[in-house]
């Protein structure tokens, strides 16, 4: 009867491990024309999972949910071009943004990317072999109830705000480890177009930390073309 008893204990201590994440919703279909293009590509979607983070220790009192809503291809398609995901900002049970993605994996990263001291999304995009992540940015405005997506942030690689330059810049794993600079204007990414490198030259010598200081000069000092933005 004890033995029973520790049983039926384990059984629902199992449970309830299981429930401390949304249930995957695999039985749901839903037409996905009403939230993009895709439904020329995926007709029909089956939902396989929902990550739910409520976000009141982020921006306290105004009860903001984040979803990332993965469909069943999730992790198995590799190529970007197709949407597998949807991301849901809500406030107050309003949604703020509904955005159709290719995410590679369901995860939510929160970090200040515009030195505005209120933390901004990122929704994972991809990962190379090299396990070099890429995000979509989304700034957010939690006064005005707005998210603004910046375009070709995502193509931005291991990317880092750099609060005191107010820039991004990121390091890549390669054959040779490098480092790129970018500045979010308006709704997208200007590329510096300066690329250092880590490791030691031809000649054997380490000059990544020079090169990084230079490189931080030079686009301190660089005036960004209104016309240029790419």
């Amino acid at each position: 009867m004890i033995r029973l008893m520790y049983m039926v204990a384990a059984i629902f201590l199992l449970v309830g491990c299981n429930n401390t994440r949304p249930k995957p919703i695999n039985d749901l279909e839903k037409d996905t024309t009403a939230y993009d293009s895709t439904a020329a590509v995926y007709p029909k979607m089956k939902y396989s999972d929902t990550l739910i983070i409520h976000c009141d220790s982020l921006y306290p009192g105004m009860n903001c949910t984040a979803t990332h809503i993965a469909m069943d291809t999730l992790g198995k398609d590799t190529n970007p071009d197709h949407k597998n995901s949807v991301f849901i900002f809500t406030k107050n049970g309003r949604e703020l943004i509904r955005d159709t993605i290719y995410s590679r994996v369901q995860d939510i990263v929160f970090a200040d990317y515009n030195n505005d001291n209120i933390k901004d999304i990122l929704v994972h995009h991809h990962s190379d072999v090299r396990s070099n992540w890429t995000h979509f940015l989304y700034l957010v405005d939690i006064k005005k109830d707005k998210l603004k997506k910046i375009n070709g942030f995502e193509q931005i690689k291991n990317p880092t705000f750099n609060s005191e330059y107010n820039i991004v810049e990121n390091y890549v794993n390669s054959g040779r480890n490098w480092t790129s600079f970018y500045k979010i204007i308006s709704d997208t990414v200007y590329n510096y177009d300066i690329l250092i490198y880590d490791g030691e030259n031809e000649d054997g010598t380490y000059t990544h930390d020079e090169d990084y200081k230079a490189a931080l000069k030079k686009l301190k000092q660089t005036n960004i073309p209104s016309n240029s933005i790419k």
